[in-house]
């Protein structure tokens, strides 16, 4: 049967499940606002029994463990959902810096800039001699190149933003998987001692973990002793037990933009996911599709404009002369390159407008000029310069459009799925003030009853002893 010294080890365990529970309860109100932490739970669990004559009697309370309260399908699903919403992101914010550099008005960008062209030829056309009107021809001119120039350059800065953001994520890559391997470390040393399960350094990698899933897509597994082991692509490693891998952004020629590499194998092509394949896809697809459409624009007008132009006469029977500096080769770098002929700037009397020698007053070539601006010169003759143009801009707009839609979905499944998560692991205030409630009236009850279990005890010695 049950003796006072009995009870008071039953007293003693219940004070410390008590405290423990306590502990538990403000460690998790510490860390309400702790990004990643999993709110613990003391589990409790019966005393082993102990046989008497009247059957088996219980010893009071143990602590069994703390447990973080985590639900490992819901993590994955995290992990997984990373890199889409990443790499939607990423993608989104530099289309939405492409399309600021083809933001059109009626009275700014090039496809007011060709239409002034044009039609300050027209104008030229009607007064061939005017001195006035042949320096609004250059002017114009002049203005529409710098356009092409300009939106080149900012295209280019465009990509060369996103290869930069390319070199500081494989960084950041890097340092995270190094904090991942260092806390494997750990958690593995700590769990093969007395303690079962480390939660505050699950959670700290756990976090990390979803930090580098949307800067990269990643597989991540856990190994029996605690461990995990990550790989990004097609399984290259990027942590293995307390290793790291390293990634390497190396610069490739002729552009000098960086291809990713794991050791010395190039697995720029195997990243599809998280804010690094963003900017790979931004850099090497979507700028490069738009400064081709560029490049192609203004190499036709260029080339046009010029075919026409050195056939005619300028003033004092000038014939012979490029209007644009011309292009000549593939039309990669036409846009940048663009610019008026040094000899027309020099000297507005060279801009031709007639079609014959000693004709000041002959026109053809202006008026033929002036046509162009409507010409089906563009896509196989299906198009003209402002329709080419009109539809490279639609392109940038849809394409923000769509990822802008993606972004919105991926996002809203990220945040479902940590809405979930913190259903079921984040902490409530609610909750754990009905829990320190609950662990209080027990330390109390527990401290009342070795009080009287100590005057009982006293009563004892006192009544009995010597």
């Amino acid at each position: 049967m049950g003796t006072l010294w009995g009870s008071f080890y039953i007293g003693l365990r219940s004070l410390n499940a008590s405290q423990t529970g306590l502990s538990v309860t403000g460690n998790n109100i510490a860390n309400v606002n702790t990004p990643g932490y999993s709110r613990q739970h003391a589990v409790l669990t019966e005393a082993l029994s102990i046989r008497t004559a009247v059957g088996a009697m219980g010893t009071g309370v143990d602590v069994q463990s703390v447990l973080a309260i985590r639900d490992r399908f819901l993590e994955y699903r995290l992990v997984q959902q990373g890199p889409q919403q990443g790499r939607e992101e990423t993608l989104s914010a530099a289309l939405s810096a492409v399309e600021a550099v083809f933001n059109e008005t009626q009275t700014s960008g090039i496809q007011s800039a060709m239409s002034a062209f044009f039609s300050a030829y027209s104008a030229l056309a009607s007064q061939p001699e005017n001195m006035s009107l042949r320096t609004d021809v250059l002017t114009k001119a002049q203005q529409m190149a710098a356009l092409f120039r300009s939106h080149s350059a900012a295209l280019e800065e465009v990509q060369l933003g996103s290869d930069r953001a390319v070199s500081s994520i494989v960084s950041d890559i890097n340092a995270l998987t190094a904090q991942i391997a260092d806390l494997n470390q750990e958690v593995v040393q700590m769990e093969s001692g007395s303690i079962p399960s480390a939660n505050d350094l699950r959670d700290q990698r756990d976090e990390l973990v979803r930090q580098l899933s949307k800067m990269v897509n990643i597989a991540v597994t856990e190994t029996e002793n605690g461990a995990v082991t990550i790989s990004a692509g097609s399984g290259r490693l990027l942590v293995a037990g307390n290793r790291s891998y390293d990634l390497t952004a190396v610069a490739q020629p002729p552009s000098g933009f960086k291809n990713i590499f794991s050791g010395t194998t190039d697995i720029t092509a195997e990243i599809t996911g998280g804010t690094l394949a963003g900017n790979i896809l931004a850099r090497d697809t979507y700028v490069p599709a738009y400064l081709s459409q560029l490049d192609t624009l203004a190499a036709q007008v260029g080339s046009d404009v010029n075919a026409l132009h050195t056939t005619g006469y300028g003033m004092n029977n000038l014939t012979g002369f490029d209007f644009f500096v011309p292009w000549v080769g593939p039309v990669t770098g036409a846009a940048a390159a663009f610019d008026v002929d040094p000899a027309i700037v020099a000297d507005v009397n060279r801009i031709a407008t007639g079609s014959a020698i000693n004709q000041p007053g002959n026109n053809d070539i202006a008026t033929q000029m002036a046509d162009l601006a409507t010409a089906l010169n563009m896509s196989g003759g299906t198009a003209s310069y402002s329709n080419y143009y009109a539809n490279l801009t639609f392109n940038v707009g849809e394409d923000l459009s769509r990822a802008t839609d993606n972004l919105e979905i991926e996002s809203a499944i990220l945040t479902q799925l940590q809405n979930q998560r913190d259903a079921v692991s984040a902490v409530s205030l609610d909750e754990e003030a009905a829990a320190m409630i609950q662990f209080q009236r027990q330390y109390q009850a527990g401290a009342q009853f070795l009080r009287v279990i100590d005057d009982l005890t006293e009563f004892v010695i006192n009544t009995f002893g010597s």
